[in-house]
């Protein structure tokens, strides 16, 4: 039997808020699509007020068969390198507005792969609550009473007890019980496990959020404007960097969050092809929003690793560096180690040119290997864009 329009109302502008715009954290550009499902006696502004996004709402008849009498919303967010970005979309049904939708810029907002769990995990109850409307289930609780009460009747579907869940997730049976009266909500971490096990991130119906990635549109933008690189958060100029290395052929992994402590390197890169030769190669990542420069105090704590697991350093930086740091850089034992790479150096990277002149001015003409033998040492044309080994940074 076909629930009416007036009792499938239900606010999801909290939900969304709360699991998608908690934490303003960057690691890659994404975009995102919401298909949201009401009834049209919903307030339809604030049903959209899902916190800092941008974009556009289409407005769709649903699919009658399964969800009589509702629309179907899509909103689809395009991301931006500035600040101030804002959209008011009118809402429509055929020809008669219903609705305005104002919206504020998502380009600061993406998401590490716990933040595209939990946009899965929030489509998936979204989608629950929608099969289930004809229960009278809604989202009129607090968040973590709401989670608690659909995980906990996905779990009974599957005919699993509490112990049995709690030793899949790697937890106790206590604390998973709190979770499902939600006096005490999960982490990220035991939250993706648990939504994982009861197979609610599965597609289907119950997937109403499909994460795209827009990472060549925004690099696009900053490779035909070079000088937005100063408007990127810390995270996200880092994201950028670990993405022309792995352009560069290198295997990358970030070490943790700008703001996180993490002995001066920010990336540690390894080469992907490793048949001949391997090494290890720490990336630190200076960004700096106004036009300061990188001074030796980063050169310092990068050269610290040298003689270490790490055959190279290299610190990159959105502007330039100090006098003092480029001498240290390139003096003694240091200029063995250490590589510094500055805007100019930047704007190469983002037109696909990864090769550096001074490098191989760098290396000398010949080297002699023993009292009167000396071998020329063979250099690439510089019309060459894809230099083997670490020079070509």
């Amino acid at each position: 039997m076909n629930q009416s329009p007036g009792q499938a109302h239900f606010d999801l502008s909290e939900i969304v808020k709360d699991f998608i715009f908690r934490d303003r954290r960057i690691a890659d550009y994404q975009q995102f699509r919401i298909r949201i499902l009401f009834d049209e006696s919903a307030s339809l502004r604030r049903l959209a007020e899902v916190g800092n996004t941008t974009g556009t709402m289409r407005i769709e008849k649903g699919d009658e068969s399964d969800f009589h009498g509702f629309l179907a919303a899509e909103i689809r967010n395009t991301v931006h390198v500035g600040y101030k970005s804002f959209l008011h979309s009118p809402i429509k049904n055929g020809d008669k507005t219903i609705g305005y939708i104002t919206f504020d810029s998502l380009e600061k907002v993406n998401y590490q792969e716990n933040d595209i769990a939990r946009i899965k995990i929030l489509s998936a109850l979204i989608g629950y609550e929608i099969l289930h409307l004809r229960q009278k289930r809604s989202f009129s609780t607090t968040l973590s009473q709401n989670l608690g009460r659909v995980f906990r009747a996905t779990r009974k579907e599957l005919g699993l007890s509490q112990a049995e869940l709690a030793g899949r997730i790697k937890t106790s049976r206590i604390a998973l019980s709190r979770w499902e009266t939600g006096s005490q909500p999960p982490s990220r971490g035991p939250l993706f496990r648990w939504a994982t096990e009861l197979g609610i991130l599965a597609g289907g119906k119950r997937s109403l959020i499909t994460v795209v990635d827009a990472t060549p549109r925004l690099l696009e933008i900053i490779k035909h404007e070079p000088a937005r690189l100063d408007d990127l958060t810390p995270d996200q100029f880092e994201l950028v960097v670990a993405d022309r290395l792995s352009c560069m052929g290198y295997d990358v992994q970030r070490t943790g969050k700008s703001t996180m402590k993490d002995g001066g390197i920010d990336i540690i890169a390894l080469p992907r092809m490793r048949d001949v030769a391997s090494f290890l190669l720490a990336v630190q990542v200076k960004h700096h929003s106004r036009g300061a420069s990188t001074g030796r105090g980063a050169v310092d704590r990068l050269l610290a690793w040298q003689n270490t697991v790490f055959r190279l350093g290299l610190l990159v930086t959105n502007t330039r560096f100090t006098r003092d740091a480029i001498w240290t850089a390139t003096s003694g034992d240091a200029r063995n180690f250490l590589r510094l790479r500055d805007f100019e150096d930047l704007k190469r990277w983002l037109q696909g040119v990864y090769h550096s002149e001074m490098d191989w001015k760098e290396i000398p003409e010949s080297i002699e290997l023993a009292p009167g033998v000396s071998v020329q040492v063979p250099k690439p044309k510089f019309s060459e864009a894809n230099i083997v080994w670490p020079f070509k940074l």
